[in-house]
């Protein structure tokens, strides 16, 4: 699985809430250009353990 953070639209503000989602390997391999969009009715919402832990878009 690949653990992905995921923004509406793809846009990467600092006023956009940030979600993070697991991916199948195989599935997210498979993402095109632009990058992967997330279908809510496939890819459940992710809260658990994070390996992006101490990482934040906001403090770079």
């Amino acid at each position: 699985m690949t653990e992905v953070v995921a923004t509406r639209g793809g846009k990467r503000e600092f006023s956009q809430d940030e979600r993070r989602f697991l991916i199948p390997d195989v599935e997210y391999s498979k993402r095109g250009s632009f990058g992967f969009v997330i279908d809510l009715d496939v890819h459940a919402l992710y809260e658990g353990q994070s390996s992006f832990l101490g990482w934040s878009a906001r403090a770079a």
